[in-house]
């Protein structure tokens, strides 16, 4: 290979492996993207600049498919916000659910356990003795049976 080709060669090479840059940098003021809200006024920006003349429309493309990917990334993680409140109201309902369910279970476990025969009652009260039991004649409340015999357990 003569001398006077190796510099052209290299350059053909190298244009091969780094391709020559088509695009150029484009300046201008974008606003920041926090929001959708945002998103739109940044499409608006977009738009203002292609129609002063500044971008072009290709150039305008290209940027707006960045905007659009970053309206994308808010939307999902404004969804993952949205889907992790609905799931911890979902948490709390489901917890005073059981909450309810087992208050619901000692009522009808207070119905069938016949709370108005106590132990070793007294003579005062109203009713009388079977074998070792007292049979009142005034039955106690859901709460009195709930306060004396569930919550001792």
């Amino acid at each position: 290979m003569p001398n006077n080709e190796g510099p052209t060669a290299l350059w053909l090479c190298l244009e091969r492996i780094i391709p020559a840059r088509r695009d150029r940098p484009v300046r201008f003021e974008l606003p920041q993207i926090k929001s959708i809200a945002d998103a739109v006024a940044a499409s608006a920006a977009l738009l203002t600049e292609v129609a002063a003349g500044d971008l072009t429309p290709s150039e305008a493309v290209e940027i707006g498919k960045l905007v659009d990917s970053d309206l994308r990334s808010i939307e999902a993680t404004e969804f993952e916000k949205r889907l992790a409140r609905l799931e911890k109201g979902t948490t709390m309902k489901r917890s005073l659910r059981n909450k309810l369910e087992t208050v619901e279970r000692h009522k009808r476990t207070a119905a069938k356990a016949r709370p108005w025969i106590t132990e070793g009652s007294s003579e005062e009260e109203e009713g009388e003795w079977r074998g070792n039991y007292f049979v009142r004649r005034t039955p106690m409340t859901m709460e009195e049976w709930i306060a004396k015999f569930v919550t001792s357990e």
